[in-house]
């Protein structure tokens, strides 16, 4: 299991790569995973992105679930099927198809962050606004009602 975390400021080139921060590069580099999984995010304006070991861990835990579950449907339908791999470039880059860049309102100026066992790639504006949005105490409140 991967724990990234940090976040790191890049630039989206012309052809719609990024890359991937040094620091997690190397992580990806020793357990030799070449390739990435982009996927929209559920819930906020990013892309997640998988080591694609990690991907696949993920879908073995969705396929378990009921289909019965209109919200596991949805889940499947929306999340799971804009999966696109990612394999990096010998500069440590991923090209981001456009549709998922438009998804996530991709410009020049990208956020990486790291998300324990996944990035996320945002517009830094959308990250500063999501950001402004959090409310401490109320997460507080919750991750002590979880007992961390």
């Amino acid at each position: 299991m991967y724990l990234f975390s940090g976040w790191h400021l890049h630039t989206l080139d012309e052809k719609g790569r990024v890359a991937i921060p040094s620091l997690f590069r190397e992580s990806l580099k020793k357990a030799k995973e070449e390739t990435l999984v982009i996927v929209n995010s559920f819930g906020s304006t990013c892309l997640d992105v998988y080591p694609a070991s990690e991907w696949q861990a993920h879908l073995a835990r969705i396929a378990e679930m009921s289909q019965a579950n209109k919200q596991v449907r949805d889940y499947r339908r929306f999340y799971v099927s804009s999966a696109v791999d990612a394999p990096m470039d010998k500069f440590g880059r991923i090209l981001i198809p456009s549709a998922q860049r438009d998804y996530a309102r991709l410009d020049k100026e990208v956020l990486v962050s790291g998300n324990l066992e996944k990035l996320e790639i945002w517009n830094r504006s959308e990250y500063e606004r999501a950001r402004e949005q959090v409310d401490p105490e109320r997460i507080l409140t919750t991750l002590s009602e979880l007992g961390l």
